[in-house]
């Protein structure tokens, strides 16, 4: 099958990430939740490749970040860990990825939004002392990012992630995600909708 291209790829893992971007000269992909879910969806868009790929979405904030719920961050770095393995009681196979280092977006005008460190885990972290272990490696937790970052970087896809801060991790995460998502979210979205559209990264 021939491959074709598009200029820019929106992803995120739900619709309502989506909503409050609107229509523009770019695609749009939904993950699912999870690592899994966000690797099957990507692996079905192999024919159709952009040649810049942003995603959005909610991520919590670990303690000590000095982040905000509310706030919108853009991605500087792509990590993968467990607080297991990160305490020295499981171990992640050398040969898997931890690092993903796709290209940055280029010819984007630079938003004034605090760069951070992300981190993707295998579920949400709830104990206190994982979210501390945790937040030595990075400002904030997303469970899809990672694995988008390696997918940009296999392709040599430009890659951005622009985060609403939903919660801060830990044992009361899930309850402020679900009072804060839709603040965060639609921050995140109309975030990346301005900056596309103000730095003419579209192509349109």
């Amino acid at each position: 099958m021939a491959m074709s291209v598009r200029s820019v790829l929106v992803i995120a893992a739900t619709p309502s990430e989506l909503r409050e971007l609107g229509s523009g000269p770019w695609s749009v992909l939904t993950l699912g939740v999870g690592l899994v879910e966000a690797a099957l969806a990507l692996a079905d868009a192999a024919d159709s490749l952009p040649t810049q790929a942003w995603l959005i979405g909610t991520a919590g904030a670990y303690p000590g970040s000095g982040l905000e719920i509310g706030q919108v961050v853009m991605a500087d770095s792509y990590r993968f860990a467990s607080a297991a393995a990160v305490q020295g009681r499981a171990h992640l196979p050398d040969a898997q990825p931890t690092v993903a280092s796709p290209p940055a977006p280029a010819h984007t005008a630079p938003p004034d939004y605090p760069r951070v460190a992300t981190l993707t885990t295998p579920s949400l972290t709830l104990a206190p002392r994982n979210a501390a272990f945790l937040g030595r490696l990075a400002q904030v937790e997303h469970l899809e990012l990672f694995a988008a970052a390696r997918w940009a970087e296999r392709a040599g896809i430009e890659f951005g992630a622009l985060l609403g801060i939903s919660n801060e991790v830990g044992p009361s995460g899930h309850e402020q995600w679900l009072r804060f998502h839709h603040q965060a979210e639609a921050a995140a979205a109309r975030a990346l909708r301005a900056l596309l559209l103000d730095s003419g990264s579209s192509g349109a």
